[in-house]
């Protein structure tokens, strides 16, 4: 099954509106290292799934979960699905994806190369609740696939969409945490303790990854090549009719997913196909 992931860039939201959000981070029992829960308080989904909240817990055994709540859904429906997208060393830019899919449909674990998504496995441990998924995982294994180290504090994000048939088969995003691409939820490994304070010498983070104003969104993208962009060889990978009309240019692909890695939703080689000429939220 090809791997389907969705452009985060195109959460941006026309008029500027953003969703509240309440994110609190906690210790608790149980060998839970540290908890962070953020909500979105604002019914933002269009008629997809709603997000209401996404959960990532550290345990002292090393592992780490994610979960998602619903406010609209029991469980996703056909053509829907909830993508989790993670920065493992911190620095601003995706590492990892979890790629969560309806029941019957294989849910995977991807990383980010630099230039394309790749499996690394799917998701067995993919737990589904009324309203609710989560999955489990090791810290170690994490690290490990996406090749680069676990930082004290990791970014996480979160979106909805749904495969528009009629359009296609292309994606439309339904929700998001948080709105803005450009950050990210931020979650520390542990908590921090309660000590007394001391003058400690530290490293300045390195500044956070910006994309390109032309490459920030799909609807960035469609004001100068309406049916998107591909490399010269590409084909649409759809359900519905293909769109051959984008702009094909492996150049100005590789450009533009090299800045924005999710705006190529299919991994097709073609990045914001659309058949029509219309303006995208």
């Amino acid at each position: 099954m090809p791997l389907r992931l969705l452009a985060l860039g195109a959460l941006l939201l026309v008029g500027g509106t953003t969703a509240a959000l309440a994110a609190q981070g906690r210790a608790g029992d149980g060998g839970v290292l540290n908890e962070t829960d953020t909500a979105d308080a604002l019914g933002d989904s269009g008629g997809g799934p709603d997000l209401a909240a996404l959960t990532v817990t550290t345990y002292a055994d090393g592992t780490a979960s994610f979960a998602v709540r619903l406010a609209n859904r029991d469980l996703l429906h056909l053509g829907e699905t909830i993508q989790i997208f993670v920065d493992l060393d911190d620095n601003g830019r995706q590492d990892l994806n979890l790629s969560l899919w309806p029941n019957g449909e294989p849910s995977f674990l991807a990383r980010w190369t630099g230039s394309d998504w790749v499996n690394v496995r799917q998701l067995p441990e993919l737990a589904r609740a009324s309203g609710s998924m989560s999955a489990r995982l090791r810290l170690g294994e994490l690290q490990d696939a996406a090749g680069v180290p676990t930082a004290a504090s990791i970014g996480v994000a979160v979106v909805s969409a749904v495969f528009d048939q009629q359009a296609g088969g292309t994606p439309s995003i339904a929700d998001s945490l948080p709105d803005d691409q450009n950050t990210w939820i931020q979650h520390r490994i542990q908590a921090p303790q309660t000590t007394t304070p001391t003058t400690t010498a530290t490293t300045p983070a390195p500044p956070p990854h910006r994309v390109p104003a032309k490459w920030r969104s799909c609807a960035a993208v469609h004001r100068r090549y309406p049916h998107g962009i591909g490399r010269a060889g590409a084909h649409d990978r759809t359900r519905g009719k293909p769109v051959t009309t984008f702009r094909r240019s492996t150049k100005l692909y590789e450009q533009a997913v090299k800045a924005n890695p999710r705006l190529d939703p299919d991994h097709d080689g073609i990045a914001c196909e659309q058949a029509g000429a219309r303006h995208r939220h």
